[in-house]
């Protein structure tokens, strides 16, 4: 029993680290976008290579996530990432959040949901 609670520790914390790592690499990218556009250097910079270094951590731990563990159970918290990168863009970036982002959100979540009350053992 304890191993396997630490088990699924082990994957819960390394899906928490793969959504972790897919906001910082969107936050560097939109970042490094906003930093060319005021910089002599148009094409890459340090915050763009942080960015794809960060892309690239992710898609390892993503496979290892896989190697261990089923697809729906692991890719079920990543469903929330398209309404966290909304929400990181609207706090970090001042970007608005129109009414079909908004929409789009909560549709992902609504579509979450009964995912989540679907596969429910009652």
């Amino acid at each position: 029993m304890q191993a396997n609670l630490q088990f699924k520790f082990h994957i819960l914390l390394l899906i928490c680290l793969n959504i972790a790592l897919q906001i910082t690499t969107f936050c560097l990218m939109k970042f490094s976008w906003v930093y060319a556009q005021h910089s002599t250097i148009k094409l890459i910079n340090y915050i763009t290579l942080l960015a794809f270094s960060a892309s690239f951590l992710r898609a390892f731990i993503w496979q290892h996530i896989l190697k261990v563990n089923n697809l729906a159970s692991s890719y079920l918290p990543n469903a929330i990432i398209p309404s966290l990168l909304l929400l990181a863009g609207y706090f970090l970036f001042d970007e608005q959040i129109t009414l079909f982002n908004a929409l789009g959100s909560l549709i992902i979540l609504a579509g979450l949901a009964l995912f989540i009350r679907s596969t429910v053992k009652r």
